[in-house]
């Protein structure tokens, strides 16, 4: 049976952290920011985890271990791009519709998060923050929350992937049959950042495939998107929404396995990302 202990210490390993390093302090409630109507709220769900009697522990449960998936060859980051501009243009055009909301514009604490990072390391800060994909119409949207890690060009990753789904219906509109084709997904991953993309288990990108956009409600409003791509190379448009924290609405017992995790996986230095009420 994995315990927290012994799941924290290979993940430590990956890291590259050592015992001597400072430890990272809570942030006061003023520092955390907000994400009010934007993040998952998994204190909705029955069974937010799979947690099996081999993995009792909740971060064991939603933590991938798996190797990094392989650097994107050219071809892909030209397919990255390509479903960046198939992407925005889709996402626009129905938010113009008023069929999906329009991507959030970049804020002040995001772009001062990331100004803040560049001084300490640059190769990451193009990455990190909160990234939705609301261009489908899930409730909730997928939710990526990309944070420094604590070695060179390392990141830990939290992601959720909402359910995705058709409902069957009858001649009557009556439902008769819902056919799950993705299951909603909570996971915890390390990444690493090298020659300008990012790489972990779960998903890729490229700083190529990130690029600011006019809001076509505001043109003095600038949002920026992110083009990832999963282990089966399907492609994934999100906005970048704010600093990275981990979502309120946890489980306890999934919150505080996170944020302890986080805690040493994290850099220690200011400003440090982290939000839990």
């Amino acid at each position: 049976m994995l315990t927290f202990l012994s799941l924290l210490l290979p993940l430590w390993m990956i890291i590259g952290g050592s015992q001597g390093e400072p430890q990272p302090t809570q942030p006061t409630e003023a520092e955390m920011p907000v994400l009010e109507g934007q993040e998952p709220d998994f204190s909705t769900w029955d069974d937010p985890i799979a947690i099996t009697p081999e993995t009792s522990d909740p971060i064991a449960a939603i933590t991938n271990l798996e190797p990094l998936l392989p650097p994107l060859t050219l071809e892909e980051e030209q397919t990255l791009q390509e479903g960046l501009r198939v992407g925005q243009e889709s996402w626009f055009s129905l938010a113009g519709l008023n069929k999906l909301p329009m991507p959030a514009p970049l804020t002040p604490e995001l772009i001062n998060y990331r100004d803040d990072w560049n001084k300490i390391n640059s190769a990451i800060a193009p990455f990190l923050g909160i990234w939705l994909d609301e261009s489908n119409g899930a409730d909730p949207a997928y939710h990526l929350s990309i944070f420094p890690g604590k070695d060179g060009g390392h990141v830990c990753i939290f992601e959720f992937k909402p359910e995705w789904s058709l409902n069957l219906v009858d001649e009557q509109g009556n439902e008769v049959a819902k056919d799950v084709i993705s299951e909603q997904i909570l996971s915890f991953s390390v990444g690493q950042v090298t020659a300008d993309q990012l790489q972990s288990s779960q998903l890729r990108t490229s700083t190529k495939a990130i690029a600011p956009y006019s809001s076509i409600f505001d043109a003095n409003q600038t949002i920026e998107l992110m083009a990832i791509m999963n282990p089966q190379q399907a492609i994934r448009v999100t906005a970048a929404a704010a600093p990275p924290i981990i979502p309120n609405s946890l489980p306890p017992e999934i919150a505080i396995a996170v944020t302890t995790t986080i805690n040493h996986l994290s850099m220690p230095h200011f400003p440090f990302p982290l939000a839990i009420n």
